[in-house]
């Protein structure tokens, strides 16, 4: 019998970081296809059950328990020189695409920004961007 050969491929992309610009100059952070957020923890709070056991088809109301009030304080010119990126390998069993055990994530620059409220109990409107200057010190505003 021949001796079979094996051929391995071996593809390593190394993708552009980006910045997409949304309304009133917000952005938004990619790297190739990712794109990145800040995690949020949420308290859950059922507020109409459907069918089936207590944990089944129900809505919920989520509401924050960590601070999202945030201006990304990079170079939009050249966000990787603010942005920095780290790579771990998949625990044996996990989803890649959950809400923990991100395999990718940013280090990103950040400056307070309380004045972004809440309207229908939702984010407002993101401030007008450049939110932050020198005359706020390490928070954003007005």
């Amino acid at each position: 019998a021949a001796a079979h050969a094996i051929t391995r491929f071996v593809v390593e992309f190394k993708p552009e970081v980006r910045l997409e610009q949304w309304d009133r100059g917000a952005v938004s952070v990619h790297r190739g296809a990712l794109l990145f957020s800040l995690p949020i923890r949420p308290k859950y709070e059922v507020y109409a059950h459907h069918f089936g056991t207590a944990d089944m088809s129900n809505d919920y109301f989520l509401t924050p328990t960590s601070e999202w009030r945030f201006a990304l304080d990079v170079d939009p010119r050249n966000p990787a020189r603010n942005l920095s990126f780290s790579r771990q390998k998949l625990a044996p069993g996990a989803a890649p695409y959950n809400h923990s055990g991100w395999t990718v994530t940013v280090r990103a620059p950040l400056r307070r920004l309380p004045s972004w409220g809440i309207v229908a109990n939702s984010a407002a409107q993101p401030p007008q961007s450049p939110a932050c200057s020198a005359e706020f010190g390490d928070a954003c505003g007005p």
